[in-house]
């Protein structure tokens, strides 16, 4: 994403981006959300991929995605319903 667009939305500089997926299970494909995020040029090491029930937010990337996310960063997350069931 061009950085005009990013200061835009955020109204302020972008230090990094993110992505977060979900899916419940190893059967199921991300190939559409991570297909969905190519526009946005996230670095592969800052998308994060949970193959588990959204039950909860107990997900080891999620958590790692906590970690590493700061102030100012910009996190996508293509359907809010992946985020969680539980909100």
């Amino acid at each position: 994403m061009p950085y005009a667009i990013q200061k835009y939305i955020t109204g302020g500089s972008i230090m990094a981006t993110f992505a977060y997926i979900r899916v419940s299970t190893k059967e199921q494909n991300t190939d559409r959300q991570i297909l969905a995020l190519e526009p946005y040029e996230i670095p592969k090491k800052n998308v994060f991929v949970d193959w588990q029930s959204g039950k909860d937010f107990e997900r080891p990337q999620y958590k790692l995605l906590l970690k590493n996310i700061r102030k100012d960063d910009l996190l996508f997350i293509k359907s809010i319903e992946y985020s969680t069931i539980d909100f």
